[in-house]
């Protein structure tokens, strides 16, 4: 029996990236998915190939950065399967680089809100939900940048930051009540996201292990962080990174 067999697991952001892989992946691995994104179409081909793998899976369109969304979005998954078990809270995005006084504003604006206030609506409604079961798990993908400072990107950095806090104080609140609330903190990820900026990754941000990290490497220490394995683990930041924010410099 796999980590998450019978698992009822919501995925934010799952029409592309990392989401994508994810869903694809916990589906094979025997949950039943709700796979969320703002745009309802991106969402068609991943809901039919899960299907035809023989797994059952749900699309939910929502813009994660409007409350009434998310609340209707966590609503359609538990009239559809009669409860929410776990939540991987992927959405997010990376502004334009510049530096701090030469930054949009606005775009502060849209990337704390998507970042930072639509992971916090997303928390907000999924422990409403789990509260109803008496348990449940909750994952947040912050990111590198939610321990380091990331020149050209202080609005990506913040947001980041403010999702390790959001994860460990909500732990805090809700773990007598069952619901476990922990962050993962990928590195650079092999993705097509990264791949259409044609860079050197390795070279540019080097890590001890040497190499840019794999979706399933992402998705499988999630996958346990879901899990029942997991449940005396809640309120950890866990490093996805390849060791780069343990090493001063890398030999």
């Amino acid at each position: 029996m796999s980590l998450l067999e019978g698992k009822i697991i919501l995925i934010t952001g799952a029409g592309a990236g990392l989401g994508r892989f994810t869903a694809l992946l916990y589906a094979r691995q025997g949950a039943k998915i709700a796979a969320a994104a703002r745009t309802l179409s991106t969402l068609d081909s991943l809901v039919r190939e899960i299907e035809e793998a023989g797994g059952e899976a749900i699309a939910v369109q929502a813009d994660i950065t409007v409350e009434e969304q998310v609340e209707q979005m966590v609503k359609t998954v538990v009239d559809h399967f009669g409860r929410l078990d776990c939540a991987l809270n992927n959405a997010g995005g990376i502004p334009s680089e510049a530096f701090t006084a030469d930054s949009s504003t606005d775009e502060w604006h849209q990337n704390i809100a998507l970042n930072l206030t639509g992971t916090y609506f997303c928390v907000k409604h999924e422990i409403r939900a789990m509260l109803q079961n008496g348990k449940g798990a909750i994952v947040n993908v912050a990111s590198g940048a939610a321990h380091l400072g990331v020149p050209g990107l202080p609005a990506y950095s913040a947001s980041k930051h403010g999702v390790i806090g959001l994860t460990r104080a909500a732990a805090a609140e809700y773990a007598k009540q069952g619901i476990r609330i922990n962050a993962v903190n990928p590195g650079i990820i092999n993705t097509a996201a990264y791949a259409q900026h044609d860079l050197d990754y390795n070279a540019l941000i080097p890590t001890p292990v040497g190499r840019i990290a794999e979706p399933e490497e992402i998705a499988n220490a999630a996958a346990w962080l879901l899990s029942d394995q997991a449940s005396y683990v809640t309120g950890h930041s866990l490093e996805l990174d390849g060791g780069r924010t343990t090493a001063a410099f890398v030999v």
